[in-house]
């Protein structure tokens, strides 16, 4: 059997970085970091365990919305203010 070259044409393109380990890195931070707020978010007394609690919260827009103003607030009435 002869042997094969490789047929002419463009030269094959080269090997892309990949960027898939920065992005599961940061996704790692972002899923640590929830879980940091979840169990710092006290819901009736109670310390939410689920990271995924938090996702819903502050999803308006406009004033007085974020995540971040509705954990304040949610930090505010646990202190008593």
């Amino acid at each position: 059997m002869p042997h094969r070259h490789r047929q002419a044409g463009p030269p094959p393109l080269p090997a892309r970085t990949d960027r898939r380990p920065e992005r599961l890195a940061a996704k790692k931070r972002r899923r640590d970091l929830g879980t940091a707020l979840a169990l710092d978010v006290a819901d009736e007394r109670t310390i939410v365990l689920d990271a995924g609690v938090i996702s819903g919260r502050g999803r308006g827009r406009g004033v007085g919305s974020g995540v971040g103003l509705a954990l304040a607030r949610e930090f505010a009435a646990a202190a008593g203010a």
